[in-house]
């Protein structure tokens, strides 16, 4: 039961910012908030030793509804 107490809980908030319309021939531009955080302390194993001061990390892959790369990040 430890293991499960020891995983990370996130929040996830989207927004939207603006948005363009198209006039058929330019995309649509559509621009938003994203807001990732941890909302649950993190439990420090004591056996573990690591290089990182956190045991957690989120990763964020953002594409657009056609599959093309926008934006990865790695947020410790």
């Amino acid at each position: 039961m430890l293991e499960v107490k020891s995983l990370p809980h996130y929040s996830l908030q989207l927004s939207e910012e603006s948005i363009s319309s198209s006039d058929g021939v330019k995309p649509v531009i559509v621009t938003l908030s994203v807001e990732a955080g941890l909302t649950a302390p993190l439990l420090q194993q004591k056996e573990k030793k690591t290089r990182y001061s956190s045991l957690g990390f989120a990763s964020i892959l953002t594409l657009t509804s056609d599959q093309d790369f926008v934006d990865f990040r790695l947020i410790p």
